[in-house]
């Protein structure tokens, strides 16, 4: 097994549209990543339903819209993005009124659903929409409906008491080979080698059927150990490690409050 180097230079790839350090970004934290296609299509619909700039951003609308549709773009050529998607408040009121709808009334919401998937397989507009654009918004609720039922299935606990089986569990059912991350940052991968490298603890447990590569930043936590990792994060006096944590968490559905 190949340990963490905390010295080690981390790639942060891919990188975010908007990472923390961005001169226009105030919250230090990353924006709308672009590690997979279905991510990319996310930042697009996820930007383009903003009726005004978030709070985490100094610039304008039109900016923060312009340079996700950029990104998006100069990332994945096989992209298709309309000339609605570039600009800002794109669908956001279909699409927010279709995913209430979803939960109001799903007997409404399925047959609208059809009859647009109906349009697309013709290549016919609906309600102004071009059956390209379509596909596109019929993606954009799937990741609204995605992020209802995970915002359904999350778990919280008082910060630090989520129990073991709760993770593991959680951690079996949606990656079972194990807990992927890509490390980003210098910081993350020092607070990740110090928890990693203490070997056998006073729990007699260890890291040693997971794997880290230095080079890449590439983590993959066996199921069995993700326990011992998070609880070595919580017992480090290091925000960073608070927060590489809490990321992990969230990602499995578990909130810490």
């Amino acid at each position: 097994m190949s340990k963490p180097d905390p010295k080690a230079k981390v790639r942060n790839k891919p990188s975010p549209v908007f990472d923390a350090k961005h001169p226009k970004v105030k919250d230090n934290k990353d924006h709308f990543p672009l590690g997979s296609e279905s991510q990319a299509r996310n930042a697009l619909a996820r930007a383009n339903q903003f009726k005004k700039a978030p709070e985490w951003w100094s610039g304008t609308l039109e900016q923060l819209v312009s340079a996700v549709v950029k990104a998006v773009g100069k990332e994945y050529k096989g992209i298709e993005i309309s000339d609605k998607s570039k600009k800002p408040g794109k669908g956001a009121e279909l699409i927010n009124t279709l995913t209430k709808l979803a939960v109001d009334n799903s007997e409404i919401y399925t047959d609208i659903i059809s009859e647009i998937k109906h349009k697309v397989a013709s290549n016919q507009s609906f309600r102004g929409w071009k059956a390209t654009e379509l596909n596109l918004l019929l993606a954009e609720l799937g990741e609204a409906q995605v992020k209802i039922a995970e915002d359904e299935k999350k778990q919280s606990y008082n910060y630090g008491e989520c129990p073991d089986e709760a993770i593991t569990e959680a951690c079996m059912q949606q990656c079972p080979d194990g807990f992927p991350m890509t490390i980003r940052s210098k910081d993350e991968w020092r607070a990740l080698a110090e928890a990693w490298n203490q070997g056998i603890d006073s729990h007699l447990e260890g890291m040693a059927r997971s794997t880290a590569d230095n080079t890449t930043g590439k983590v993959l936590v066996h199921p069995s150990e993700l326990c011992t990792l998070l609880r070595r994060l919580n017992n480090s006096d290091n925000e960073v490690s608070s927060d590489l944590r809490s990321g992990i968490l969230q990602s499995l559905g578990i909130e810490e409050i």
